[in-house]
């Protein structure tokens, strides 16, 4: 009787197994056949709580800021203790000490965003005017150099390479560009429209962070809440665990990776300033931004910004006869010191290795990530990788001790 019961529950988990391994493939089939409009759905959803994402990353960015105003006030302000409606004591000084808290934080994202709009921007936009408006210039600075090459086959390779450079964007202008332009206003008024669109999204959630930062203490108990009514209590608890690990490693990496590339950005602009390198500014701004990405972006950086020194120090040797191309040289050897610098003093010391990473998925995550989400991916692929990282580990570590095995990867070598 009792291995007859046995087998039926055996059937029924069998079963059971079965109707959910279907369920799992029909819906795997179902959002492969119809993946574009189950992309364009959640890209849908992502634009409509746009600003409430950007405030929720603002607030998340700015917290540890936050914080540290918080408890300095709080600490300092002279406090009249009262009691609420629970008949707990409560320190005046708590609200007021985050009322201020809140202030700074805010006052601290407009100085960032005035930044960029009166000291970046119109600096940038100068330096790329004037770029741009040298263009022909630059084409006969690399003519002029090309003519007087020593070598003649080097000369005839490299004349034929840019004259079929010039020929393709010639024929790119007068048969795309110029025919189609009816065709491109609708793209330039749509760009115009998605600056203003992120223009209000960060108004916006600016408002969503101040909001997001008053009710903090009501959001995380909140969801902390809810995770314990979804999962059992030792699957909540492991949750929470991996998102308390996870918030250590987004924020020591991005906290470092910023004050790494700002130190950085600095360095560029004191010394590209003492040597009076033109655009030290714009130079300066590509470097810094560029090396926030792990791996290629001080690469990118570095090949950006020597080709705009190189075209402007041709420039100014064919029209005003002055300058030397030793000014390439001695700045690509400042970028490479920089990012040696960088890379094996600076960084290290400011993350301290904070991910855990190995050098390999470094560029594997990179990959990876930038190629599924873009610029952002690339930005975020380092502690992305490490969180879930971890996650396969210890996946792995509960499957080899269920089978009682050695967990320790030198024992399978």
């Amino acid at each position: 009787m009792e291995n007859n019961n046995n087998n039926s529950k055996n059937i029924i988990n069998v079963g059971r197994t079965a109707f959910f391994l279907a369920i799992l493939i029909v819906g795997a089939v179902f959002l492969f056949l119809n993946i574009n409009t189950v992309i364009g759905f959640f890209q849908k959803i992502i634009s409509i709580l746009s600003p409430i994402i950007v405030g929720s990353v603002m607030a998340y960015i700015i917290y540890p800021f936050y914080n540290l105003v918080f408890n300095f006030l709080k600490k300092h302000l002279k406090t009249h203790n009262k009691k609420d409606k629970n008949g707990n004591e409560k320190k005046d000084s708590d609200g007021l000490a985050a009322a201020l808290a809140i202030f700074a934080s805010v006052l601290v994202w407009i100085l960032i965003f005035l930044g960029l709009i009166v000291l970046v921007i119109p600096e940038l936009y100068d330096s790329l005017n004037k770029f741009l408006s040298n263009a022909n210039s630059y084409r006969e600075s690399l003519d002029y150099i090309i003519t007087n090459l020593p070598v003649e086959s080097i000369k005839t390779d490299l004349r034929n390479i840019f004259d079929s450079l010039y020929s393709s964007f010639d024929n790119t202008i007068s048969n795309y560009v110029l025919p189609n332009i009816s065709e491109l206003l609708p793209n330039i008024y749509r760009g115009v429209q998605n600056v203003l669109s992120m223009v209000l999204n960060t108004f916006i959630g600016l408002i969503v962070m101040i909001y997001v930062l008053l009710k903090k203490d009501k959001i995380k108990p909140s969801l902390v809440r809810l995770i314990y009514a979804v999962f059992k209590k030792d699957v909540a608890e492991h949750i929470l665990d991996e998102i308390r690990y996870a918030n250590t490693v987004f924020t020591n990496f991005f906290a470092g990776k910023v004050l790494d590339s700002l130190i950085i950005m600095i360095i560029s602009y004191t010394v590209l300033s003492i040597f009076k390198v033109r655009y030290s500014l714009l130079l300066s701004v590509i470097i810094g931004v560029t090396n926030i990405v792990p791996f290629f972006g001080p690469i990118i950086g570095g090949v950006i910004t020597l080709l705009l020194v190189s075209l402007v120090t041709f420039n100014e040797i064919v029209a005003t006869g002055q300058g030397s191309l030793l000014t390439i040289a001695y700045f690509g050897v400042f970028v490479f010191i920089l990012q040696q610098f960088d890379g094996n003093i600076l960084g290290p010391k400011i993350l301290s290795d904070t991910t855990g990473v190995d050098s390999f998925y470094v560029l594997l995550a990179t990959i990876l990530f930038g190629g599924l989400f873009g610029f952002v991916g690339m930005i975020i692929a380092v502690p992305l990788w490490a969180v879930l990282s971890r996650l396969i580990d210890e996946f792995l570590v509960s499957r080899l001790k269920q089978k009682k095995l050695p967990i320790d990867v030198n024992d399978y070598k």
